[in-house]
C-alpha cells in the first residue's frame, strides 16, 4: 500500500499544515488487518521442502519429525493440496486460466519461510531489524504489514527475541489451491485435512490448537467463522482418524477456564489460494512482560509501535555510531533520549532497552516465553544458545556502563505533568531492569527545563506522542487469561475451543496482532490520552514552548493522528511518516527547530 511510505513535505504551507493530503486510509480496527492480507496477493505458490532439528534431550524417544529427507511427513514444509494432485489424477486443468503464481525463493534444506506482521509503516523497519547481525535473516521482503522471510528455527528463535517492532512471528505451514469444483468451505476442509500431518504437529492429541482465518476476495467463501470452523473440523478428524477416536483437547484449565493454546494457527484464503502458518510467537511480541504486572491506561502506546517510533527518529543509530566511536574516544560524549511528554513511558522504556541492548525477548523469556516452547520440533539447546547470546550482549553493555564516569553514560529522559504516570514510567524501567538509564520528571512540559549537562551532548533524539483527542489502542485491556484464543465454533469439546477474536461482529485485531498495552486493568486516573480538542491543543502549544526553547538546532519527531490538533504546535513539518496504528491513521512528524532569533539592537 503507497500510503504507509514515508513521505516529504515540500509545500510552502505552515508549520500547522492538514498533512496536506491526508490520505483516505482504512480507520476502523481492521485497517492493519487489511493491509496484512494485501501482502498475500504477492506471496500464492507452495514453498519448496525445509527442515527443522529436534533437540537432542528434548522427547527422547520420539520419531524424528522434521526431516528433509521425509519431506512428506513435514508438518512445516508447505505442501500442495491432496486436491491438486486428485486434478492431475483426472486430467483436469482447472487453473489455465488463472494468474500464475509468482516465484519465490527457493528454501533450502534446514529452512522455512516465515511472515513477521507490523503496524503499517513500520515494514522497512522489520525488515532493517531482520536483516540485522542478531538474526540475520534471509530473503527478506517487504510486503503490505508485515516482511517475510525464510530462515531456520535458530533465526526464528532470534527473531521472537530480537525484534523490537514486530508483533509475530509466523511459520509457513502449506500453501496450495483450494479446488473450484468442491464447494467453498469443502475444499477448506480438504486442504486442511491433508496439507500437513497433524499427529505430528500436535504429538497425536497431547496439543491444544487455535485457529484463525482470515477471508477476501474468495466467491465461495465469506464467512471467517466458517472457515474456521471447517477448518477446525479438518484437524480434529485428522487426529481422530489418526489417534484411534482421540481428539484434541480444549484449551482450558482444570478449573475449565480458557488458556491459550499450545499451537495457535493462524489461515489466510485469498481468491483460490489457501496458507496456513503456526504463531510461533502465541502472544504478540508487544507485550515484553515487565508491565504484565502493572496497570496501564488505555490510550498508552504499544512497546512494538514506539520501538519503531525510535527507529524513524534515528534513536538505534545514534547508539550505534557511538558505540563504534567510544572505542577510540573514551570521552566522547554518548547519545540523551528526551520524552518531553512520557506519559507511562514506553518510549522512554523502549529507548533504554536500546541503549543498554537489551533484547525485548529477554524480559519475556523470564515472564511467560513463547508458544513454540511448547512444539515438537522445539530444539531447547538452540533456544537457549540464542538466550544466552542475547544475554552477553546485554552484559557486556551493562558492564560498560558499571565502570563509566557518569558523564559517558547514555540517559533516557522523560517528563510529564500526570504524577500517575510519572509513577507508571518509573515502575516499568524497574521491572525492564533499566532504573539506572531512566530518569522521569514531573513538570509542565511549557516549564521544563532539561539538565545542563545532559543539553551538552550533540546527540540527542527527540520523540513524543503527545496527546491528540484520540486513542490510538483499544479499550479492551484486561488480561489474556480470560481472553478467547481459538477459532469460533460452538463444538468446544472437539474444536480447542472458542475464538472471540474470529467473531466476525467482534474483530479486536489490534488486540491480537500487536495493539494495546501490556497488562492489567485500564489506569483509572485521568492520564494525557482522555482529553478534548481544547486540551490536546493546548498540550501542543506548550510542547512547542518547550521545543523551542530547549531544543534549538535539533530535530523533534511527534506523533499526530489529528492534523487540526496538530497545527497548534506552530511549526512546520519537514517530513512526515504515515503509520497506521490500532485502527488510526497517524503522521510521525519530524520539526527541524531553528535557532532562537537574535534579539534587535536597542538603539
Amino acid at each position: 500500500m503507497d500510503q504507509f511510505k514515508q513521505i516529504s513535505d515540500d509545500s510552502d504551507s505552515d508549520g500547522d499544515d492538514n498533512y496536506d493530503d491526508y490520505d483516505d486510509l482504512h480507520d476502523d480496527d481492521d485497517a492493519d488487518f487489511r493491509s496484512f492480507h494485501e501482502n498475500f496477493k504477492q506471496r500464492s505458490e507452495a514453498s519448496s521442502t525445509s527442515t527443522t532439528q529436534r533437540a537432542p534431550r528434548q522427547r527422547e524417544g520420539r520419531e524424528r519429525l522434521f526431516s528433509s529427507s521425509e519431506t512428506s511427513r513435514n508438518p512445516l514444509n508447505a505442501q500442495k493440496s491432496s486436491n491438486s494432485s486428485n486434478r492431475r489424477r483426472r486430467g483436469e486443468d482447472t487453473y489455465q486460466d488463472q494468474e500464475a503464481a509468482p516465484e519465490r525463493a527457493p528454501v533450502s534444506k534446514g529452512m522455512s519461510r516465515f511472515f513477521v506482521t507490523c503496524h503499517p509503516g513500520l515494514e522497512e523497519v522489520v525488515a532493517k531489524e531482520l536483516s540485522s547481525k542478531e538474526i540475520r535473516a534471509q530473503h527478506v521482503e517487504i510486503g503490505a504489514s508485515g516482511v517475510s522471510f525464510v530462515g531456520t528455527l535458530e533465526t526464528a528463535y532470534n527473531a521472537n527475541i530480537w525484534l523490537r517492532s514486530g508483533t509475530r512471528v509466523l511459520c509457513e505451514l502449506a500453501s496450495g489451491d483450494l479446488d473450484p469444483l468442491e464447494s467453498g468451505f469443502d475444499s477448506v476442509y480438504d486442504f486442511v485435512k491433508h496439507c500437513v500431518p497433524w499427529q505430528e504437529v500436535l504429538i497425536n492429541a497431547e496439543l491444544t490448537f487455535s485457529i484463525e482465518a482470515r477471508v477476501w476476495s474468495n466467491s465461495q467463501i465469506s464467512s471467517t467463522k466458517l472457515a474456521c470452523t471447517r477448518a477446525k473440523d479438518a484437524i480434529c478428524d485428522y487426529i481422530s482418524d489418526a489417534c484411534g477416536g482421540v481428539r484434541p483437547r480444549d484449551p482450558r484449565d482444570f478449573r475449565g477456564n480458557k488458556v491459550k493454546a499450545d499451537v495457535p494457527l493462524f489461515m489466510t484464503l485469498y481468491k483460490d489460494r489457501a496458507t496456513l502458518y503456526r504463531d510461533t510467537s502465541g502472544d504478540s511480541l508487544h507485550r515484553r512482560g515487565y508491565r504484565s504486572n502493572l496497570s496501564v491506561h488505555r490510550a498508552a502506546l504499544n512497546e512494538a509501535a514506539a520501538a519503531g517510533l525510535l527507529h524513524i527518529a534515528g534513536w538505534p543509530e545514534a547508539l550505534d555510531e557511538w558505540r563504534s566511536q567510544r572505542e577510540e574516544d573514551d570521552d566522547i560524549s554518548p547519545p540523551v533520549f528526551i520524552d518531553p511528554m512520557c506519559g507511562s513511558g514506553t518510549m522512554v522504556v523502549e529507548a533504554a532497552l536500546m541503549a543498554m541492548n537489551v533484547a525485548p525477548g529477554l524480559v519475556r523469556y523470564k515472564n511467560g516465553g513463547y508458544a513454540f516452547q511448547n512444539w515438537p520440533d522445539f530444539n531447547e539447546d538452540v533456544f537457549l544458545d540464542c538466550i544466552d547470546n542475547a544475554e552477553k550482549k546485554r552484559i557486556a553493555e551493562e558492564e560498560f556502563h558499571q565502570f563509566s564516569d557518569q558523564k559517558n553514560k547514555v540517559t533516557c529522559l522523560g517528563n510529564d505533568i500526570h504524577p500517575g504516570s510519572v509513577s507508571l514510567a518509573q515502575r516499568s524501567a524497574l521491572a525492564a531492569g533499566v532504573p539506572h538509564v531512566v530518569k522521569v520528571y514531573q513538570s509542565s512540559v511549557d516549564e521544563w527545563v532539561v539538565p545542563p549537562s545532559l543539553l551538552e551532548s550533540k546527540r540527542r533524539s527527540i520523540c513524543t506522542n503527545p496527546p491528540w483527542g484520540k486513542r490510538i489502542s483499544l479499550d479492551s485491556r484486561m488480561s489474556d487469561v480470560n481472553r478467547n484464543r481459538s477459532g469460533s465454533s460452538n463444538r468446544d469439546s472437539s474444536y480447542g475451543g472458542e475464538n472471540g477474536y474470529n467473531n466476525e461482529d467482534q474483530d479486536n485485531d489490534e488486540e491480537r496482532w500487536g495493539g494495546g498495552d501490556g497488562g492489567g486493568d485500564d489506569y483509572n486516573e485521568i492520564l494525557p490520552g482522555d482529553v478534548n480538542s481544547t486540551e490536546a491543543g493546548d498540550a501542543w502549544r506548550k510542547l512547542g514552548i518547550f521545543l523551542k526553547r530547549e531544543m534549538p538546532n535539533q530535530s523533534a519527531f511527534v506523533l499526530s493522528g489529528d492534523p487540526s490538533i496538530s497545527r497548534e504546535i506552530y511549526m512546520r513539518a519537514s517530513r512526515k511518516h504515515v503509520l497506521g496504528i490500532g485502527g488510526v491513521d497517524t503522521r510521525l512528524l519530524r520539526y527541524d527547530i531553528l535557532p532562537p532569533k537574535p534579539k534587535k539592537a536597542d538603539f
